[in-house]
């Protein structure tokens, strides 16, 4: 595997489930009785915005990586 994208896979992947788990709880969370999903639904915004810095830092490590 690439150096770069050895360095910069972490926060990739915790960048993507901040992202599905922002959608699991969106999509199923309103209507369910689950306490995660209703959780994952109340917590949809701070998920967004983790999901979104965390794949920025992934991407800025990954161009930056030598």
């Amino acid at each position: 595997m690439n150096e770069r994208l050895r360095a910069a896979l972490p926060l990739l992947v915790l960048g993507c489930g901040c992202y599905a788990g922002a959608a699991l709880g969106w999509t199923f969370g309103a209507a369910s009785g689950s306490a995660v999903l209703l959780f994952l639904f109340s917590m949809y915004p701070l998920l967004v915005l983790v999901g979104a810095g965390l794949l920025a830092a992934g991407w800025i490590r990954w161009r930056r990586e030598a």
